[in-house]
């Protein structure tokens, strides 16, 4: 089982992570971080809660999509939790911190990615409205993952997937309201691949083109997705 390990010194912490449970730590893909620049002192309490925070998170990991859980009291209690799809390929976002961040929207930092030659740029605006369609499946099913996946045709030999998610302790209005703020920041200008990660939110797109001299498909997309790691802490 994979044993979620901070390296770095800091309070406030958010990490997006492709992540398979009941795998070992090879079969993590690790790709960025940031950290606050608070720090906690090596061997004290609050470290060792954080820890124990850590292996918690790891365990229900395996069997759970979204978990919240805290360990400690006053200034020693760490708050964290972990939100998973299986969406392309497993992807995990992993947060803690020192001060209570559940159901609190918070769009303040992002991770940006993308991939592929600017081909597609005819297809910006249905790709916008694609995923503005399924931020509306994503609040309705609020109560469950807050998460919706689709798949449209915007030429014979040319589909696009679309993938957003909240964690499920939002609101539907802070819900929406983060995935807007994706949507701002997300890579399009006709990229084959993109996508948008913050702190309460994820929206991905990929264009499956199987035109002559491109089958650039599902495979392919998967296969690149396994590098595309997002740790944030903040």
């Amino acid at each position: 089982m994979a044993i979620f390990n901070p390296k770095a010194i800091g309070l406030l912490c958010l990490s997006f992570f492709f992540f398979r449970p009941v795998v070992s730590e090879d079969q993590v893909t690790f790709m960025q971080e940031f950290c606050s620049e608070k720090q906690f002192d090596h061997g004290s309490v609050y470290q060792s809660n954080l820890n124990v925070l850590l292996a918690n998170l790891s365990n229900e990991a395996v069997s759970k999509k979204f978990y919240n859980f805290t360990v400690g009291n006053s200034v020693n209690k760490v708050y964290g939790l972990f939100l998973c799809n299986g969406a392309y390929t497993a992807q995990c976002m992993l947060r803690y911190a020192n001060h209570s961040i559940f159901s609190i929207v918070d769009d303040s930092v992002h991770f940006d990615f993308d991939y592929g030659p600017r081909v597609y740029q005819q297809f910006d605006q249905q790709l916008s409205s694609m995923l503005i369609g399924l931020f509306n499946k994503a609040i309705v099913d609020n109560t469950s993952l807050a998460s919706a996946l689709g798949v449209v045709y915007v030429r014979e030999t040319i589909s696009l997937a679309g993938y957003v998610d909240c964690t499920p302790d939002l609101s539907p209005y802070d819900c929406n309201r983060c995935l807007q703020s994706g949507l701002s920041r997300l890579p399009m200008n006709g990229r084959q691949l993109g996508t948008t990660a913050l702190p309460s939110c994820r929206l991905s797109y990929f264009y499956i083109d199987v035109s002559p001299g491109k089958r650039f498909g599902a495979s392919q997309v998967n296969h690149l997705l396994k590098y595309e790691f997002y740790s944030y802490i903040v």
